[in-house]
């Protein structure tokens, strides 16, 4: 495929890691007491994630948990660019990496639109769950978000999403994809464990499956009724589920946000109720804004 060609092109590859390792080592450092590391850490703090382990780790570490989370690879920078919108020296730095990529696409009739996030409109769903286990709903959360990030990585650029539904249901074989049915599988036995503390063992195994079929029915809705692109997942004292569409459907998604809301609220109500009958009783409740 192009955009595999782009990405392990070795002259991009080795301006990509030019520049990680500029940014990191010039303009943004290791010594916490300098302006720029501190300035770094809170904007990665605010826009990425908040925790102990990811003020006190290093910035190398940080940048491998965006390309964990998908948030820069080879040409995509968008991300780093908002983390560093007040480092001018370092905007610089990524602009001039970003010509010589463009320069080496266009010399090999590539196109230049491979080289940086396509133009999307986020539409951000928060979800309140009450009369619930936080713990047990955050770790829900990874656990879906692991599973978002693992099928971004293995189908690249392809959506994973009705291989996911066949894997679940029996209907596609472990040959065919068995690093992504490996995936599902991990997902499936973590689920379980964590769903242990409500059921015996074969009843949280039956509802972990139940609740990840509802999830990518709910990710196959967004893609062929509303033309989502992407997803993301993650926790901000509420569930936040990011869908993603191509710039020109901003104002379609304008209009129909409540319909996108009703859908979303429909699936993770069947989540949470099969999370309610492994326990075998009413306990979360959602609100949807």
């Amino acid at each position: 495929m192009e955009n595999e060609s782009f990405q392990s092109n070795s002259k991009i590859k080795e301006i990509h890691f030019n520049l990680i390792d500029e940014l990191i080592v010039e303009h943004i450092g290791n010594d916490r007491h300098t302006d720029s590391f501190a300035e770094w850490k809170n904007a990665f703090g605010y826009k990425i994630a908040d925790t102990e382990v990811h003020r006190q780790c290093s910035v190398l570490e940080n940048f491998n948990y965006l390309k964990k989370r998908g948030l820069l690879d080879v040409g995509r920078y968008k991300t780093l660019r908002e983390i560093l919108c007040k480092n001018k020296r370092a905007l610089s730095a990524i602009d001039l990496a970003s010509k010589k990529i463009v320069d080496i696409l266009e010399s090999e009739g590539m196109q230049r639109s491979l080289l940086d996030d396509r133009p999307m409109t986020a539409a951000k769903i928060l979800i309140e769950v009450e009369h619930g286990d936080i713990e047990v709903v955050k770790n829900l959360v990874t656990i879906l978000q692991d599973i978002l990030i693992e099928s971004n990585k293995i189908f690249k650029s392809l959506s994973p999403t009705e291989t996911g539904l066949k894997i679940l249901s029996g209907k596609e074989t472990d040959e065919n994809y068995s690093d992504f049915t490996q995936t599902i599988d991990k997902a499936i036995e973590t689920l379980g464990n964590l769903l242990l503390k409500y059921g015996e063992k074969n009843q949280s195994e039956k509802y972990s499956k139940i609740i990840l079929r509802a999830f990518y029915h709910l990710l196959s809705s967004m893609e062929k009724d509303f033309g989502a692109k992407e997803f993301d997942i993650d926790w901000e004292n509420y569930i936040v589920f990011t869908v993603k569409f191509a710039s020109t459907r901003e104002e379609a998604i304008n209009e129909n946000r409540e319909n996108l809301k009703k859908e979303v609220k429909g699936y993770f109500d069947t989540i949470f109720e099969n999370m309610n009958r492994c326990k075998g009783e009413e306990r979360h409740r959602i609100i949807i804004y």
